[in-house]
């Protein structure tokens, strides 16, 4: 009997309630003009019935039932472990993959040697604007989409970037397995980030791919809920990616980025508070989680702290989140000490 060919990709598309988005997803994913890929959907748990959906409507997609719901990292992790390509690609069920996406995106991961590699994302209800051109992550552990709501045509330079959009990434399955995976302690939001950062720590950029395009049921939107996960996932990763001297030269910039944060959130109402509050409970509850992850992020490290902050960015795109005014003032006012902080900082450390 001949042996079936193992695919050199695998396409995992994490599932949650996502009836509504499904078909058009899988349907775009299955049309794709590069062909040598396995498509896997991992249901974490959903009761509109998706995953029965897709065995029916899609016999060929092989469905792995995830029988409880324990987020983003951890669907995806169950999704690889049943994976056999050497290429891991994570989509979004709410995205919908343009034809030769797939194609463009392993066709210059293998011809830049890229291990990493990000799409570039337009908005489902505008395909003309974008929704993320790369992502650039802040080297105090923030991380906002490049070029939200730009023109499709921006940033439109196949070029490294600081981060991956989760909704749309591949990544070769050597990475992955060296750097950890994604953190299963990371329910939701900055996953991309903390994969990211612990990417570029092992040495390994993120390649922005603008040909390899998906269009994303995308809303810019951060209710009290995600600025918690937001929160708490960013101090764990910097406890991860930094050394210990970095951290303690970077206190005061994070002290100063949440006393910022603190102000903001308090205008918006006590949710907001709250969920800012119990983003510290959750660091220290994972404590030993994030030690250990700490631990296998430094054993592969290839880059010394200051050339990884270099690498990072020191603005913060505040008309993402504020009225026009708002932003420019804190253009004006905040931003100038934060990179003059990394400045210094970049000047006095030598690890």
């Amino acid at each position: 009997m001949k042996t079936p060919k193992v695919p050199q990709v695998s396409v995992i598309v994490l599932t949650y309630n996502a009836r509504p988005f499904v078909e058009r997803c899988l349907t775009a994913v299955l049309g794709q003009s590069f062909a040598d890929f396995e498509l896997i959907m991992v249901d974490n748990d959903s009761h509109d019935g998706t995953a029965d959906f897709v065995r029916q409507r899609y016999p060929t997609v092989r469905v792995i039932d995830s029988h409880v719901n324990e987020g983003y990292g951890a669907g995806n992790n169950l999704g690889v472990a049943h994976a056999r390509g050497d290429t891991l690609v994570f989509l979004n069920p709410d995205a919908i993959p343009e034809p030769d996406w797939l194609a463009n995106l392993v066709g210059a991961m293998h011809t830049q040697q890229s291990r990493f590699a990000t799409s570039k994302i337009v908005l489902e209800s505008d395909n003309e604007r974008l929704n993320s051109g790369g992502n650039l992550i802040h080297y105090l552990g923030l991380s906002f989409c490049r070029g939200v709501k730009a023109h499709r045509s921006a940033f439109d330079r196949q070029e490294l970037v600081s981060g991956a959009s989760g909704a749309a990434c591949a990544i070769t399955r050597e990475l992955f397995e060296r750097i950890g995976g994604f953190d299963p302690t990371f329910f939701l939001y900055h996953d991309d980030v903390d994969l990211s950062l612990r990417a570029l720590l092992a040495g390994e950029p993120c390649l922005y791919v603008p040909s390899a395009v998906v269009s994303h049921d995308y809303e810019l939107s951060v209710p009290p809920m995600k600025w918690g996960w937001i929160e708490a996932h960013r101090y764990a990763i910097l406890l991860k990616t930094f050394s210990v001297p970095t951290v303690l030269l970077l206190l005061p910039a994070l002290i100063a980025i949440d006393l910022v944060t603190f102000a903001y959130l308090a205008v918006r109402g006590p949710a907001y508070v709250a969920a800012k509050l119990r983003s510290y409970g959750w660091v220290l509850r994972q404590a030993t989680a994030i030690q250990a992850s700490r631990r296998r992020a430094q054993a592969v490290r290839a880059l010394p702290d200051r050339e990884l902050l270099a690498k990072l960015g020191d603005r913060i795109p505040y008309e993402q989140l504020s009225p026009l005014w708002l932003a420019q003032l804190a253009n004006l006012l905040i931003d100038p000490w934060f990179r003059l902080y990394r400045r210094l900082t970049l000047a006095i450390i030598h690890w």
